[in-house]
């Protein structure tokens, strides 16, 4: 069972799940180091369109990405095991929360375990300072001007705090790069090889069921939103994830409105339930477990985690074939490669802040872990897991 490439998936994003503290982005950047640099199963050109492409998609953007990862590598079933493996960890606490199970345990240990999480912030940090240089140096090599249209990026993208805003701003980049191709002769002579074939993608018929039946569920929740609560709770996670960009931070606040303030759930409920989503690894979809087991128990907890992650992950597939036919021209080609600088932009802005700041917190001795940790992961080239317990140990004694 060890050689099976599906077993192997589900126990890599196992892994992950227990270990990937610090939202999507940090998500991201750790698939990228374990995926791309330690196991080497892509390159960063192609982890670089798909981490791209789940910009553009709506739902769990590190969710998708793991899917996408799983699928390219084993088919549907390697992208089930990925999604189970990232996603159980996270959906297993979740749900014994809600049940009660770690109520008191949770809050009787809180002092010490938040006098732990200043070594996993260092980590995400580091993380994020690798992924910046990673996915800075395909870029650069292509040409030295998309360094200044980062440092642009990363601004602007700083200065913001909306999803809107940052998917504006991926289009600002994707048009400036379709003017450049404009030019009778490209300076970014290597803009041919700015992309790579999908290693695997479903039928354009395919594809085409799979957007219809992502379309007949949105249309058959709405229609029988109203017959129960149950049901109503599924519609909501549903639409949240098929119509809202941006993660968790934005779906999150999104169900607030529809589930809080209608009544159907406790404020103060959901807002623990929040905060502990925030805190625990893997994505923060898992909060649907979490309102799942409150309202109607196992079933609807198991429920609620399909019906808030089946459209992103349905979506992410379903446009490989038009995304791979749409960006052999090289209008397209040159927005890619512009939005990606963008995209790094944001890496390296949600770096500056909240990331690194917090990252800094604890003075010197934060300074001098950071530091260790690139050491470990730049100049030794070692994976993250190592650092997990190595952190928690620092902050247990030093910070």
């Amino acid at each position: 069972m060890a050689n099976n490439p599906v077993w192997l998936l589900f126990t890599e994003f196992l892994k992950l799940g227990f270990t990937s503290f610090g939202g999507p982005l940090v998500h991201v950047a750790i698939f990228r180091q374990h995926f791309v640099e330690r196991k080497a199963w892509f390159n960063e050109s192609q982890f670089a369109q798909w981490m791209l492409l789940t910009q553009f998609i709506p739902g769990p953007s590190s969710s998708q990405l793991g899917f996408l990862i799983g699928y390219q590598r084993a088919g549907w079933w390697g992208a089930l095991a990925a999604f189970i493996g990232f996603t159980f960890p996270s959906a297993l606490l979740m749900g014994l929360f809600a049940y009660g199970l770690l109520g008191a345990g949770l809050f009787g240990w809180q002092q010490d375990l938040t006098a732990l999480l200043p070594g996993l912030v260092v980590l995400a940090a580091a993380l994020m300072i690798q992924a910046s240089i990673g996915l800075s140096k395909p870029l650069v090599t292509r040409h030295v001007g998309l360094i200044g249209l980062i440092a642009i990026s990363a601004l602007v993208l700083w200065l913001t705090t909306s999803a809107w805003a940052i998917i504006g701003w991926l289009g600002v980049m994707a048009f400036l790069g379709w003017l450049h191709s404009l030019r009778p002769v490209l300076s970014f002579n290597a803009l041919q090889a700015a992309t790579e074939p999908a290693l695997r993608q479903p039928s354009n018929n395919q594809a085409w069921w799979l957007i219809g039946g992502f379309s007949l569920l949105l249309l058959g929740f709405v229609l029988l939103a109203s017959t129960s609560k149950s049901i109503n709770l599924l519609a909501s996670l549903y639409q949240a994830g098929a119509l809202v960009w941006g993660g968790g931070q934005v779906v999150l606040p999104y169900l607030y409105v529809d589930l809080v303030e209608t009544g159907q759930v406790d404020e103060q409920t959901f807002v623990a339930g929040f905060a502990l989503a925030q805190a625990v690894p893997g994505p923060m979809f898992s909060f649907a477990a979490y309102l799942g087991m409150l309202m109607g128990g196992t079933w609807l907890a198991l429920l609620a985690l399909v019906c808030f992650f089946l459209p992103g992950l349905l979506l992410i597939i379903a446009v490989l074939p038009f995304y791979q036919a749409i960006i052999n021209r090289p209008a397209l080609q040159a927005g890619l490669l512009f939005m990606q600088a963008g995209l790094v932009g944001l890496f390296i802005a949600v770096l500056i802040y909240p990331i690194l700041p917090m990252a800094l917190s604890q003075g010197w001795q934060s300074g001098a872990l950071l530091l260790l940790n690139l050491l470990w992961l730049l100049a030794l080239r070692q994976s993250f897991f190592w650092l997990i317990p190595f952190n928690l140990m620092f902050a247990a004694f030093w910070l």
